[in-house]
C-alpha cells in the first residue's frame, strides 16, 4: 500500500502551526481537549440539516462536539450533539421523532451562516468529549485525503448534570436547573450549551425551554418559562411527536456569553407530567487562544524545497501493509519518498502506511 502523508506546510511553503485538516478529518478523544490545526485551502461545510453527511458524531457521554476558532478570533464555528443521558460515558438515549425515528438534538454554533466557507489559516480546535471513545468525523469538501486527530492540549470546558429544583411559574410548577459561568477576559467567544431529552405520554409544546443571562441571574428561580429579565429566552416551540404509546421531546441550545463577565444559563420542564425519562446537561465552553494551550512539541522539521501543502506522496518502495503509527507525544518519524525527505506524526495524529 502506498504511503500517505500530510506535510506541515502552508501553500506558501511556510510552516503550519499544527496538523493539517484533510478531506476526511476524524477527531477522537475521551475528555475535552484543544489543538492548533491548519486549514490550507478553502472548504465549504454543510452543517445543516442535522443529518448532514459532512458532520458525524459517535460515542457515549452527555455531550459531543467540536468548535474551530481562528487564532485571531475572527471566525468561530462548530457543532455539538446531546446524547440524552446523564453521566460521563453513559449510553446514548435518543428523543423520539415523527414516525418513531430516534434523534439526538444537535446544534450548530457559528459566527457565519450555514453552509460555511472556511478560509485557510490556523484554528484552535476545541473538542468536547464525555466518553472513553468519542469522535467527530468532519468532511471538508474541496480537500483530499484523510487524517485522524487526538487533541491533547488544555481546554476550558465544563460539562455538568444539573439537579433541578421545583419552582412555581406562570404555567404551574416546573423543574428548574441552571449554572453560572465566569468567562475570562482574554479568551475567544465563550458560550454555553444546554440540552434535554424527555420521554413520556403527556408532552406538548411549551413544556421545555431555557434562559440565558448576561450577568448574574436574578435572585430566586430564574429558569422559568417567563425567563424573568433574561438576556436570551429560548423559544419552547419544540416539536413533539407520538409513536405508539410514547411521546418524546429533545432540545439543545447554544448562546454566546460576554467575556470577562459572570453569566448564567438554565433549562426548565413543566412538572406533573407523565414523564418516563428525563436527561439534562449544561456546558460552558471557552475556546482558548493558541498561546493558552499547553505548549505543543509539534515540529514539522526543516522546510522542504517544494511549496505544496497536504501532498499525497506514493512510493512503491514503502510496502509495509496496513501499519498504523500512533504518535500522541511526538516521536519524530523521518521518511524519504522519491528523494524528498519529510517528517510524519504531529502530536495527536495517526499516520497510516
Amino acid at each position: 500500500m502506498a504511503a500517505v502523508a500530510f506535510l506541515g506546510l502552508h501553500p506558501s511553503g511556510a510552516h503550519a502551526a499544527g496538523p493539517l485538516l484533510a478531506g476526511t478529518t476524524v477527531i477522537t478523544g475521551s475528555t475535552p481537549a484543544s489543538e492548533v490545526v491548519t486549514l490550507d485551502a478553502p472548504a465549504t461545510v454543510q452543517f445543516l440539516p442535522i443529518d448532514s453527511p459532512d458532520v458525524h458524531f459517535a460515542g457515549t457521554g452527555r455531550l459531543i462536539g467540536f468548535y474551530l476558532t481562528k487564532t485571531d478570533g475572527s471566525v468561530s464555528f462548530g457543532e455539538s450533539r446531546v446524547n440524552g443521558c446523564s453521566a460521563y460515558g453513559c449510553a446514548p438515549h435518543p428523543a423520539v421523532t415523527a414516525g418513531g425515528d430516534a434523534e439526538y438534538p444537535q446544534m450548530v454554533g457559528s459566527s457565519e451562516s450555514s453552509p460555511e466557507t472556511l478560509t485557510p489559516g490556523d484554528y484552535v480546535l476545541t473538542f468536547i468529549a464525555d466518553g472513553p471513545s468519542d469522535s467527530v468525523t468532519l468532511t471538508l469538501p474541496g480537500l483530499g485525503g484523510s487524517t485522524s486527530l487526538m487533541p491533547a492540549g488544555a481546554a476550558d470546558v465544563q460539562i455538568v448534570t444539573p439537579t433541578p429544583t421545583l419552582a412555581a411559574s406562570a404555567v404551574g410548577d416546573v423543574n428548574s436547573a441552571g449554572m453560572e459561568v465566569d468567562p475570562g477576559a482574554t479568551s475567544w467567544s465563550p458560550f454555553v450549551i444546554a440540552g434535554m431529552v424527555l420521554n413520556g405520554t403527556d408532552l406538548s409544546a411549551g413544556d421545555i425551554g431555557g434562559c440565558v443571562y448576561w450577568g448574574a441571574a436574578p435572585p430566586g428561580n430564574a429558569y422559568l418559562p417567563e425567563c424573568p429579565a433574561a438576556t436570551v429566552t429560548i423559544g419552547s416551540d419544540i416539536p413533539v411527536s407520538i409513536t405508539t404509546d410514547q411521546w418524546g421531546a429533545g432540545m439543545i441550545f447554544l448562546s454566546a456569553v460576554p467575556r470577562g463577565e459572570t453569566s448564567a444559563a438554565g433549562i426548565y420542564d413543566v412538572a406533573g407530567l407523565d414523564i418516563t425519562y428525563t436527561s439534562r446537561v449544561l456546558a460552558f465552553v471557552q475556546p482558548l487562544r493558541a498561546d493558552q494551550i499547553a505548549p505543543s512539541p509539534y515540529e514539522p522539521g526543516p522546510a522542504p524545497t517544494w511549496d505544496v501543502a497536504g501532498a499525497h506522496v506514493g512510493d512503491p518502495e514503502l510496502t509495509t501493509p496496513q501499519m498504523s503509527v500512533r504518535n500522541p507525544e511526538w516521536l519524530p518519524i523521518d521518511a524519504e519518498v522519491g528523494g524528498l525527505s519529510f517528517r510524519l506524526g504531529p502530536p495527536g495524529t495517526i499516520v497510516s502506511f
